[in-house]
């Protein structure tokens, strides 16, 4: 599970300085062709359908307070993986299913509702990220959301780049037609079926171009959320970043900031707990200070020409074997001075495990340098 605070400079439909009514049109995008009967609204936290026109009113209607060049909202996702879509999709229907579109109707109205009710308790996180006593869950906020089942392909996507030349060529061959004999259209239909051939496509089987929606599971979130709590007395920015500090607010001391790294890690467990998911590695969020200390401890390997997964076993049983054939005196030594050590990294796992897990291959490191240059 992927969540993301948007910037204002990367949101669709402009900044959030003034209206929010460009960003719902945006947002809206997938009803537009769309007869009213099969239109799906947006949502808050207690209620399955609110219209386009609340949500506007509900979002530019909350900035009390707020000057004309502050932020009014900003714009949160939730983005399951493949595999997530396809574990909720399979509650929801009790079979095996590789698209939103193959399932039934009743089906994908089930997997929606269970889309809003996980962004409704990922809301009650963002809301208790700011460490305020009087905002608890995401009923002290205002926010709309809108679930969207589809994605189209980008002018950045690799398939796209790969596409563009061969279409750009079919596109030239195609005027070549015009004014063609039969005989050279004949030619030159040729060689456009073999440039199609060549282009990537779609499961569906569609050219991949620019606009043309993707394959497979594509159900992600938006929700647009305002700066101010529900009373307006509160601003929740989530760009004043957390850093571990506490502030005075209205005679109180509160948390400092937003803090994201806790923010998408909680939000992923939420839905592991939510539909007892067992997330893959690459599906779990991971802090930045913990993906630092797995380089620390790479980098520190590395230094002394050591691989982690090999290297370090390997030396150690060599320690070990040269401890038992050194004289008693320096083994009784070696021995307690070696359960001294290991009662300290004992107490240091459990106060501050990513500490010990640098501190004890640091300590690997250190036996085998000495044991190497006491052998040279």
């Amino acid at each position: 599970m992927f969540a993301k605070v948007h910037p204002p400079k990367q949101m669709p439909g402009g900044d959030n300085k003034g209206g929010s009514g460009k960003l719902f049109d945006y947002l809206d995008k997938e009803n537009n062709d769309k007869e009213p009967e099969e239109r799906t609204e947006f949502f808050d936290h207690s209620r399955e359908e609110v219209t386009y026109a609340d949500a506007v009113k509900m979002i530019d209607s909350n900035n009390k307070n707020l000057g004309k060049n502050d932020y009014k909202f900003y714009m949160v996702s939730f983005n399951p993986s493949h595999d997530e879509q396809k574990h909720l999709a399979k509650i929801v229907s009790g079979r095996e299913v590789n698209s939103f579109k193959e399932l039934s109707q009743d089906e994908q109205e089930n997997f929606l509702y269970q889309m809003k009710q996980f962004s409704r308790n990922a809301m009650d996180e963002y809301a208790k990220n700011f460490g305020r006593e009087n905002i608890t869950s995401g009923s002290d906020l205002v926010y709309v959301g809108r679930v969207e089942t589809q994605r189209t392909y980008k002018h950045f996507d690799r398939d796209v780049q790969y596409n563009q030349p061969l279409l750009r060529e079919r596109s030239e061959l195609r005027q070549e037609l015009n004014g063609a004999t039969e005989r050279e259209a004949k030619k030159i239909n040729e060689r456009i079926s073999v440039l199609e051939t060549k282009m990537r496509r779609t499961q569906e089987g569609e050219i991949i171009s620019k606009g043309v929606a993707k394959s497979g599971f594509n159900v992600h979130v938006h929700v647009v959320v305002s700066r101010n709590d529900k009373t307006q007395t509160t601003k929740l920015s989530p760009l004043s970043k957390s850093r571990g500090g506490k502030q005075t607010f209205q005679g109180k001391e509160v948390m400092q900031g937003f803090n994201h790294e806790r923010f998408k890690e909680r939000v992923g467990e939420v839905f592991n707990e939510k539909y007892n998911y067992q997330p893959k590695q690459h599906e779990e969020y991971r802090r930045k200070s913990r993906t630092n200390n797995r380089q620390s401890i790479g980098s520190v390997a590395a230094a002394v020409g050591l691989n982690p997964e090999r290297n370090i076993k390997g030396k150690i049983k060599g320690i070990i074997s040269e401890h038992t054939t050194n004289n008693m005196l320096t083994q009784e030594r070696r021995v307690i001075q070696s359960g001294i050590q290991a009662v300290k990294n004992s107490v240091m796992a459990v106060t501050n495990p990513k500490g010990a897990a640098v501190s004890m291959l640091k300590q690997a490191i250190s036996k085998v340098i000495s044991a190497v240059s006491e052998s040279g």
